[in-house]
């Protein structure tokens, strides 16, 4: 279609770069914190719920930065197919068949460096998709193809123009 624009993804090398310190500022952050760093209180003076609490927040840390090296690294083959009619096609990698979805009304948000939205199922048949399940995602320009200028640009006029377009047409029952 020839009002539709196709963006491949990849993973944002910059974004990457600033999880990766932000989380090591973090980490070296609790260094200084005498109940969680380990130079600080010997491990064997601490009490069971000092312990567990100094595991509960290193464990989280950690977690933080699995989750998110994961989700910027799954955008890694992710094509998005922007419809003219308001519709999103997704196609995920090693997937044959495309997703068809809608960017959900009122979730887009626009920074110009960055850009959020929630997609959800075509038509508002929500029965496949829980809140859970639904795909939010925030692009930055590193995560688009090589002409991503051009890209960034008309997927910025096509949310501000065409999103919630798709479920302006589907009529609701009274």
């Amino acid at each position: 279609m020839h009002d539709s624009l196709i963006i491949e993804l990849r993973p944002s090398r910059a974004l990457l770069a600033s999880v990766l310190v932000a989380h090591l500022a973090a980490a070296l952050a609790l260094f200084h914190v005498p109940m969680l760093g380990v130079g600080g209180v010997s491990v064997a003076a601490q009490t069971p719920a000092a312990a567990a609490l100094m595991m509960a927040v290193w464990g989280l840390l950690a977690a933080s930065l699995l989750r998110t090296l994961v989700v910027e690294l799954g955008k890694r083959g992710m094509r998005l197919v922007f419809e003219g009619d308001g519709h999103v096609e997704l196609l995920l990698p090693g997937r044959d068949a495309p997703v068809w979805c809608e960017v959900q009304l009122g979730s887009a948000v626009d920074l110009e460096w960055g850009i959020w939205f929630a997609l959800a199922p075509a038509g508002g048949d929500s029965s496949r998709w829980t809140p859970r399940r639904r795909r939010r995602l925030m692009l930055l320009r590193g995560n688009l193809d090589r002409a991503a200028e051009q890209s960034w640009r008309r997927l910025r006029i096509w949310l501000r123009h065409k999103s919630g377009r798709a479920s302006a047409a589907v009529p609701t029952l009274p």
